[in-house]
């Protein structure tokens, strides 16, 4: 997504100049910090790994043809 904001944003620059892109730059920048904020998150998380509970949830539900935990 971020290459692809880049992309708009450089083609924007390139034909109004950056007086004229400021809406476009506006956006990269949002667009930017959002995508920083995910990728640390995400490098902070791996080390996280809940792939066990995971399991037993799931050997629990096919065990039961159902969640366990379902209303209805």
């Amino acid at each position: 997504m971020l290459a692809c904001v880049l992309s708009r944003v450089q083609a924007a620059l390139d034909a109004r100049g950056e007086a004229k892109s400021s809406r476009e730059l506006a956006l990269l920048k949002v667009v930017a910090r959002r995508v920083r904020g995910r990728v640390r998150g995400n490098f902070r998380r791996m080390d996280v790994n809940d792939d066990e509970i995971v399991k037993e949830l799931a050997d629990d539900a096919f065990e039961r043809e159902a969640y366990g935990w379902d209303a209805i």
